[in-house]
């Protein structure tokens, strides 16, 4: 009994002796193991360069967590070691810090506070329970805490606990969580809090995916992002322009400088010979459509596809976009299946958080002017001109010759880029937001009101409202969650009907007012009272157009924790974009001897675009063996009806009646009425090894109702791997100035069904008569051939990449190339006459690659208290090819081995000295004067960009902050200024008044001997117009540097704000493109003749309370 109880008694004092002696007496505690030995003599040196010393010459890394331990690493010390054991070293650099303690494990030594007062440090094992929560004191479910660099570890909870046994006390914990910092904590007690900071480093950036979310850090895809942060500095209206020239890969192009304007975007280069190459596009899980109805308007331009205009993207608020992420390779994509072929765009809109309720208010205000002028003609100049070609020709001035024969006054010398697009469009714009919660309830509510008007003479302008909601519920014991989000636009759209920067280039300077003095259009009649300004501007302007634009997206999503791991979740989104347009054409626009032709009419366009979609979903995540395995199984079932209804009425007695059908003559009608039904079931398998290995499987099949029964389901799959070889021993030891590096790869396949609707089906159409129908009954007539054999094309993607972080990722480096295939092209094959049809859609076996290289730099170049200075850089090379083509093309429309933009030119080779002719080479390589048209075509040249990207610089001092952004492009385009404005007039011709030229064509053959650029002026010269257009010398480079972006900020000092009682305020500038450098002679090498985008200037504040 005795010896019982004194071995009961003594046991406890043992285990206390032990545990004081291990920690106050490391030595002592480490007398087993081979110490290291150090070296190092400094005077008044930081403490941070010792523990770097320590790190070099041992191989120890020692870690300070300074929120717990108070340890200040810059703290100055003098130390003189000469082969001084580690513990010795630790023992006297803690000396003056009696509550702190170190432990020596086998690569690093952790520092820690010592509490012995405390029960829980009687035993040196310890059942660790803890708790991982935001800055808010949000739970944070789904962290991984793991014992750094072991296997062992667990994930949190949904309330954010968690909890792992048999821990060593001092042991370092390493906690990490999408979107958030990753945190080392040392286990020195039981229980503990862990609070996680929101990322501040790049790799740790929370990425949408499809269907989920990871890190830049974790990610086995090709994905690129952009942030509200970098959208608000950007006076956009359409969020597509906030992309370009930022992310890799995806290369972007507006078709003017209009609200509302076409952009252009592909991502990884043009996949399909004709079926569409728009990418999907998903706004909150809800997708949303990638082009138009077509209007009547047609200023916008197009995006990408002809015959519609504008673009949907215009439709959102773009202040209300939280993030922009840009899925390129099969990885990211192939779980979207046929939908994403061409790459898909997420949209994620801002969500309500946690916290007080927060209340801010932006308000910015600002012009915009076009950023240059061309150096055309003056009155002088274009006289000569005139006089010279007539004297060419050995022609005098005819009755048509208004500039020249007395009927237009020659004094005139009319700036007319000054007067059509030379005034300076008003730019507004207000967005007010409330947000704020508890812990499980989060809301968000926001308003937005923006206005822009034109440069051009009138009261044109594109007005938008629109309002913004999200709402976030869970349970108390967070199994159960909703997030409802919806959006709405209201857009009130008053642009003219036509773009006057062609009329401002080409118009001549003597031309007449476009108003007479009573405010009428001016038609300038000659003697006998016959009209001579046919080309007066102002008068199709005069026609009125209204765009009224409703778009409303929402999503909801409901989900449920079965148990630990297991979530069921379904979401249900619905997006309408509703547009009805009216334009009126009153007759007093038309030249008066031919307005009894065209009497008042208005068009009414209503165009509806209604789709939803369902998507149910199980998602299971589990910690297997050393890794953490997450797997999806989803459905998705969504349908699309497309409708238009198009009316023409004529006849109105008079103009104020011309909106009201009961007051026309004459009416006449056609529907458009489609419906897109889109099924799939999909999977995705995910298994992360330690966060060293990730394995990515996707899978999904899909059913369109775009093809006949016979090919109406097809089967598309992924696989995506990744491994963080920073995370490996040896990368450790031997190149520590490797902070982070990853391979990643991935090869899958997608498909593309962008084919229109009913292509499988035989069409009929009513056929048009006058008169009274036979009996009574409309016939109809066959208008499409069936195909129920129509196959789906397949894009196969296989992408490489690494990404590199050095000096503890203040340089990061990404490279990726990417090699896709699209097969079993869908296209219109030709068929003979006597079938009745031109051609019936088809699958050819042609197949267009496209290969590219894509590189991203970014680094902190300085990081100092008061002062950081950041560089983001990216660049792509990309190249397309069409490499087999089946069938031969009698037009020479397609080119085996080169880009599918190529097209033949004449070859020029200058003007004769001699005859001042255009001279080229003809196929047999003898010059000629007139070439023929396709034989002497021997020039093969493409219009795709060679490479383009974007340079950043972050800067901030203090409260003050300054961003500058260039973008940049190397590619070719059409000249259209050089050999004639427009390539439409001859110099020397007066085309009804729309003659004007450059003062390039000042550079002109008059006498043997010259060596010029053009030919002699001529009033007859077209089919020399026709030659020189159509031959290379018009092929030019049109490559730019743009400063596209500078945004000033200066945020209110801490102690202003405390003394107002507000959160936050700021007050800023931002400008958009400032000023572009290039060597193409048009108004802009991205608009061409068009009117090119605006420089923008906007000054701003910003108030949160």
């Amino acid at each position: 009994m005795v010896k019982k109880l004194l071995g009961a008694s003594i046991r406890p004092l043992i285990i206390i002796l032990f545990i004081s002696t291990y920690y106050l007496f490391p030595a002592l505690g480490n007398a087993t193991r081979q110490m290291p030995k150090v070296t190092i003599s400094a005077n008044n040196i930081p403490l941070e360069k010792v523990f770097k010393k320590i790190q070099q010459q041992t191989g120890l890394t020692i870690h300070n967590n300074y929120q717990e331990t108070d340890l200040n690493e810059k703290k100055r010390v003098t130390v003189n070691f000469l082969q001084t054991k580690i513990d010795d070293v630790m023992i006297f650099l803690l000396n003056d810090r009696k509550n702190l303690s170190f432990v020596l494990g086998k690569n690093s030594i952790a520092i820690f506070k010592t509490d012995l007062s405390r029960k829980d440090t009687i035993s040196a094992i310890l059942q660790l329970t803890g708790k991982i929560i935001d800055k808010e004191g949000n739970p944070i479910p789904g962290a991984s805490i793991k014992i750094k660099n072991n296997s062992r570890g667990t994930i949190s909870n949904t309330d954010g606990s968690f909890r792992l046994s048999d821990i060593d006390k001092g042991t370092l914990i390493v906690i990490t969580s999408i979107g958030f910092e990753s945190k080392e904590v040392i286990a020195h007690k039981n229980d503990i809090l862990i609070q996680l900071n929101s990322h501040t480093n790049l790799l740790d950036e929370k990425v949408v995916i499809a269907y989920g979310n990871t890190t830049k850090r974790l990610n086995t895809g090709n994905i690129g992002n952009i942030k509200a942060i970098d959208i608000q500095k950007q006076p956009v209206t359409n969020p597509l322009m906030a992309l370009q020239g930022r992310v890799p890969g995806i290369f972007i192009e507006q078709s003017n400088g209009l609200a509302g304007s076409g952009v252009t975007v592909r991502i990884q280069g043009v996949n399909s010979l004709s079926s569409g190459n728009d990418p999907f596009y998903v706004i909150d899980g809800v997708p949303y459509v990638s082009q138009l109805l077509p209007t009547k308007n047609t200023i916008g331009g197009w995006s990408g596809t002809r015959g519609t205009y504008g673009n949907p993207l215009s439709y959102l608020n773009s202040a209300d976009i939280e993030s922009i992420e840009i899925l390129k390779d099969a990885d990211a994509t192939a779980i979207y299946g046929s939908r994403a072929a061409n790459g898909a765009v997420l949209i994620t809109t801002k969500k309500g958080k946690t916290g007080p309720i927060r209340t801010s208010l932006l308000f910015q205000s600002g012009w915009a002017k076009v950023p240059r002028k061309m150096d055309l003609l003056n009155t002088k100049e274009y006289l000569q001109m005139r006089h010279e070609a007539l004297s060419n020709d050995g022609a005098v001035p005819s009755e048509f010759d208004w500039d020249l024969n007395g009927t237009w006054d020659t004094t005139r010398n009319i700036d007319w880029q000054e007067e059509l697009i030379g005034r300076s469009a008003r730019y507004t714009d207000a967005q007010l937001s409330i947000s704020g919660g508890s812990t499980y309830t989060q809301f968000m509510l926001g308003a937005g009101y923006h206005k822009e008007t034109t440069v051009f003479p009138g009261s044109f302008s594109d007005t938008k409202g629109s309002i913004h909601l999200n709402l976030n519920g869970s349970s108390s014991n967070q199994k159960f969650r909703i997030q409802v989000t919806g959006s709405f636009l209201f857009d009130d759209n008053k642009l003219p009907l036509n773009d006057l920067t062609s009329s401002a280039l080409t118009l001549v300077p003597v031309a007449p007012d476009p108003y007479n003095p009573d405010g009428t259009l001016n038609w300038m009649p000659d003697s006998n009272g016959a009209s001579t300004y046919f080309a007066n501007p102002i008068a199709p302007n005069e026609q009125k157009s209204t765009n009224k634009t409703f778009n409303l997206v929402g999503n909801t999503t409901l989900g449920y924790e079965l148990f630990p791991g297991l979530i069921i979740k379904s979401s249900f989104g619905y997006n309408s974009l509703n547009t009805n347009e009216t334009t009126r054409s009153p007759a007093s626009v038309f030249i008066p001897e031919y307005a009894s032709y065209f009497p008042n009419g208005t068009v009414f366009v209503t165009n509806r675009m209604t789709s939803w979609i369902i998507e149910p979903q199980v998602e299971y995540n589990k910690k297997v063996s050393k890794g953490k395995l997450t797997a999806l199984l989803g459905s998705t079932l969504t349908q699309q009806n497309s409708d238009q209804q198009n009316i023409s009425a004529t006849g109105f007695s008079n103009e104020l009646v011309m909106e009201d059908l009961a007051s026309a003559t004459s009416i006449m009608g056609t529907n458009i009425n489609s419906v897109y039904k889109y099924n799939a079931l999909y999977s995705r398998i995910t298994y992360n090894w330690l966060d060293k290995y990730i394995l990515n499987l996707t899978a999904r099949r899909d059913g369109s109702s775009r093809f006949g029964s016979e090919n109406q389901f097809h089967n598309f799959g992924a696989i995506g791997a990744a491994w963080i070889f920073s995370q490996e021993q040896f990368i450790q030891s031997h190149l520590p100035v490797i902070s982070f590096g990853k391979l990643r790869g991935s090869y899958g396949t997608t498909g593309n069904d962008q084919i229109g609707d009913y292509r499988f089906m035989d069409i009929y159409q009513p056929i048009f008569i006058t008169g009274n129908a036979y009996q009574g009954i409309i016939g109809l007539a066959p208008s499409r051939l069936t195909n129920p054999y129509l196959q789906w094309e397949e894009t196969k993607k296989l992408q490489i990449g690494i990404e590199l972080g050095f000096l503890k990722d203040r340089i990061l480096f990404t490279a990726n190339y990417n090699q896709n295939r699209s097969n079993n092209q869908l296209t219109q094959s030709r068929l003979s006459t006597t079938t009745g049809f031109s051609g019936i859609t088809r699958n050819f076996p042609a197949v267009v690659q496209n290969t590219g290289w894509e590189f991203t730099f970014n680094t902190t170049n300085i990081k100092t208290r008061n002062f950081n200075w950041s560089t983001n850089f990216n660049i792509t090379i990309p190249k397309n090819q069409l490499l087999s083509y089946f069938g031969k093309d009698k037009n020479n429309s397609v080119f085996i081995g080169k880009p599918l933009s190529t097209i033949t030119l004449y070859n020029y080779i200058g003007v004769n000295d001699t005859t001042g002719r255009y001279e080229f080479l003809n196929a047999k390589g003898s010059t000629t004067y007139t070439p023929s048209d396709p034989t002497d075509k021997t020039v093969t040249l493409n219009n795709d960009p060679k490479f383009y990207g974007g340079l950043q610089n972050s800067f901030t001092y203090k409260n003050l902050s300054l961003d500058i952004f260039i973008s940049f492009t190397k590619r070719m385009a059409i000249d259209d200024v050089t050999y004639g404005l427009k390539n439409l007039a001859f110099p020397g011709q007066f085309n009804s008044g729309m003659g004007n030229q450059s003062t390039i064509v000042q550079d002109r053959w008059q006498k043997n001997g010259d060596k010029k650029l053009l030919e002699p002026y001529s009033v007859y010269n077209n089919t020399d117009l026709s030659f020189i257009t159509n031959s290379n010398a018009v092929f030019v480079d049109a490559s730019y540097i743009r400063l596209k972006n500078i945004s000033l900020s200066w945020e209110l000092p801490e102690s202003w704000k405390k003394n107002l009682h507000i959160q936050n305020a700021r007050i800023f500038l931002n400008a958009q493109n400032i000023i572009t450098i290039t060597k193409f002679r048009s108004l802009d090498p991205e608009t061409g003749l068009s009117l090119p985008p605006l420089r923008t200037v906007l000054i701003g504040a910003q108030i949160t309370l």
